[in-house]
């Protein structure tokens, strides 16, 4: 029979549409890790407060416009204190993490050159870059997880079971328990045991003999607090740390960093939510009542 159709055979791929947050969340997550360092909580405290007192003598506003010039004032300190977390793999080395480096920078410098001889000589260069990068960080890797069989080994031979089931987790980037660096009076970590050592001889010698801090009024709040602030430092201490943030895009850990300063900020705006909530049931309530008596 004849027919004017014609077969067509076609590979059909399906994808998922990206989903984009629309409720103000940021893309990225805050490295509230940083504030565990007491210069940087201390740091964090200090302009979330000053943010907060411009705030108090701002003009009257709504509940909305308060809470997004609350939610602002904790979004933007933390990008600034605290900024963008970033993963970084513990079993690389100051070599292999200045590899990495310098790749990037020769791929942003080959995307903005024009001409085509520079950007294949320095295509060239990338390659060899990156294929040294790819090598430092496998060696880097293999003697990570060297090191780590032979702290097992030692700990199952002790028997040392807490200390091998933590060396176990590390692998997997599941360790709870994370070893800080020891740092000198600069800032700079130090790598060598010897000089850790040496650091903490030199810090205990130095602690007993500080001299004693001058005498001077803290500005602290001793007036009882209501039931609504107890049951705002309540929920607050609730908070879990290291989870998500919520639509409002404020880790928990930013809440927590200051209770009582996150506890002043909150509770005029929660008592006058709750006025406002009361009168309108008020409302609700009486003009059917009052409806009825003029009847």
């Amino acid at each position: 029979m004849a027919s004017d159709h014609h077969l067509v055979v076609a590979v059909v791929r399906t994808k998922l549409r990206a989903y984009k947050d629309q409720v103000g969340r940021p893309a990225h997550k805050f490295n509230v890790h940083k504030l565990k360092e007491k210069a940087k909580a201390e740091e964090f405290r200090t302009k979330l407060r000053n943010k907060f007192c411009v705030l108090e003598h701002l003009r009257e506003e709504t509940i909305e416009e308060q809470w997004s010039s609350l939610r602002e004032t904790w979004k933007t300190t933390c990008k600034t204190i605290v900024g963008k977390k970033i993963k970084h793999k513990e079993w690389l080395t100051t070599d292999t993490w200045a590899l990495i480096t310098e790749r990037k920078n020769l791929k942003d410098t080959i995307n903005q050159t024009q001409d085509m001889v520079e950007k294949q000589e320095l295509q060239v260069r990338y390659w060899e870059i990156n294929k040294e990068a790819k090598h430092s960080a496998q060696r880097d890797k293999r003697r990570f997880i060297e090191e780590l069989t032979a702290e097992a080994e030692t700990a199952a031979d002790q028997p040392n079971i807490k200390g091998l089931y933590e060396i176990t987790r590390t692998p997997s980037g599941k360790n709870s328990n994370p070893s800080r660096s020891v740092k000198d009076k600069n800032g700079n970590a130090i790598a060598t045991e010897d000089e850790q050592r040496a650091r903490w001889a030199e810090h205990f010698k130095e602690t007993p003999n500080r001299p004693a801090p001058p005498t001077q009024l803290l500005d602290i709040n001793t007036n009882p607090s209501s039931k609504a602030e107890i049951k705002i430092i309540k929920a607050i201490k609730s908070f879990k740390s290291g989870k998500a943030t919520g639509p409002d895009g404020i880790p928990p850990e930013a809440l927590k960093a200051n209770i009582q300063n996150s506890t002043e900020m909150l509770h005029p705006r929660s008592h006058q939510d709750l006025r406002t909530r009361t009168s309108t049931n008020e409302l609700e309530v009486k003009t059917p009542c009052k409806a009825a008596k003029e009847r």
